[in-house]
């Protein structure tokens, strides 16, 4: 069946923040493409402003590569999904909750959670940085409350702080609540387990190639950093006589952790499935933030600072070299697919023109992922003599096809093909009876 996973739309913000480009300047690329591109640039703002907190030029190089290199992760500022708008928004959060557990203010906290719902608001997934996020301010609060001896804070300003959190908390639910309720399908991964479905799945995505257990080399390497993160940080919070106000870091990777967590209980209660590659992406963000912290600890308050700047290299050494070898323009990793759909548009239209009456309807079945590009670009072009693209069945009597890895049905005798797009995996086809030519196909 031409059918794909019966789920809602589950990148809100994003889909809003579209239809009011589109509005504002016309269909295109661009207007699609905008509210990643300005979550980018905010992305790229707010490492600075947090890394600059460590006051430390080597330890700037190293975050910046770590935080802004990832070649996947990149892939997710430039696309109309929600995927960019999540991560960045997440991370802004990251960086108020890190000036909370600094410097403990209520509007710190105001910030970090408007920005933790927005995150959510632009991917749902992102819910389980929001409850690690609700439990570490929690148990943080709970912290300052059995401290205000100190005057480390106001009685009103943990009033303020707690309204505000089960406010924003109680809003964010009643918006999402409908939609959460009516997801069915395959949405996230498999069951197999968090190590091998998340954090090997963001390992390949990471380096693109498993030559000579490069996935496992890398998927250890992240699993390693974050024990050793723990017991490096743990042992901190020791000396400092259990003062969470003194360790910053260990509420960092604590939030990483729950986030975790998070994901092995609703497996558990639940069976729902492991987050896997795009949707587990806000891990990768988790993650490089705790490393950057583990560095920056380790030079700080170890001797051999020489030998701790060049291992901190490594990790940003194998980002780049990820960058170097991966980079293209033609299409991201996780829709490849659709990289083609805008040429094959643009040929439908050509061969149309040289076929057909003028005004003439004519349909097109396609395989379901293209309904949305398709259809983007049949409004963007004008196309008043194609019909709307549906997710019907393709194998229907249609005049045009465009299919995705159906080569039986394409090649059958009853159709000619037009364009074969071999990277994709996608060919353009027409009923035989309207068929004058074949072209040659594009790799």
């Amino acid at each position: 069946m031409n059918k794909g996973p019966d789920i809602p739309n589950n990148h809100i913000l994003n889909t809003l923040m579209m239809k009011g480009f589109d509005a504002a300047v016309g269909p295109s690329e661009f207007a699609l493409r905008l509210p990643n591109w300005m979550a980018h640039c905010a992305f790229i703002l707010f490492t600075y402003l947090w890394l600059r907190k460590f006051r430390n030029t080597a330890m700037l190089l190293i975050g910046f590569a770590v935080m802004n290199l990832n070649i996947y992760l990149l892939d997710f500022f430039s696309l109309a999904r929600g995927y960019g708008l999540s991560v960045s928004f997440m991370f802004i959060s990251v960086y108020y909750l890190y000036n909370f557990l600094n410097n403990p203010k209520w509007i710190s906290i105001t910030w970090s959670f408007t920005a933790g719902a927005l995150a959510v608001w632009s991917n749902f997934t992102l819910l389980n940085y929001y409850a690690a996020l609700l439990a570490i301010s929690g148990f943080y609060i709970a912290f300052l409350k059995l401290q205000n001896k100190n005057s480390i804070i106001s009685n009103l300003e943990l009033i303020k702080m707690t309204y505000f959190i089960i406010g924003i908390t109680v809003f964010l639910v009643l918006l999402i609540l409908v939609p959460l309720q009516t997801i069915k399908g395959n949405l996230f991964g498999p069951e197999v387990g968090f190590y091998q479905n998340t954090i090997r799945s963001l390992a390949f995505c990471t380096i693109r190639y498993d030559v000579n257990n490069a996935v496992t080399l890398l998927s250890g390497f992240i699993f390693f950093i974050t024990i050793i993160s723990g017991i490096i940080f743990l042992s901190d919070f020791i000396k400092k006589k259990y003062n969470l106000f003194r360790s910053p870091s260990l509420m960092i990777l604590l939030l990483l952790l729950l986030a975790v967590i998070s994901t092995q209980l609703q497996h558990l209660f639940f069976n729902t499935q492991f987050l896997e590659n795009r949707t587990g992406l806000f891990y990768i963000v988790l993650f490089n933030v705790c490393y950057v912290h583990l560095m920056h600890f380790l030079i700080e308050n170890y001797a051999y600072k020489l030998f701790f700047y060049i291992t901190g290299f490594l990790y940003p050494a194998i980002l780049i070299i990820s960058f170097i070898f991966n980079f293209q323009l033609s299409g991201p990793q996780d829709w490849m697919y659709d990289s083609c759909t805008k040429s094959a548009v643009k040929l439908l239209s050509q061969d149309y023109l040289n076929s057909r009456p003028p005004q003439e309807k004519v349909r097109l079945g396609a395989t379901w992922i293209f309904e949305p590009a398709l259809n983007f670009y049949r409004k963007k072009y004008n196309l008043i003599w194609l019909s709307e693209i549906t997710r019907d069945d393709y194998h229907a009597p249609y005049d045009y096809y465009y299919i995705h890895d159906d080569s039986a049905f394409v090649r059958s005798p009853s159709k000619h093909i037009l364009m074969e797009y071999p990277v994709c995996k996608n060919v353009l086809a027409k009923t035989a009876h309207n068929s004058q030519h074949i072209l040659n196909p594009i790799y």
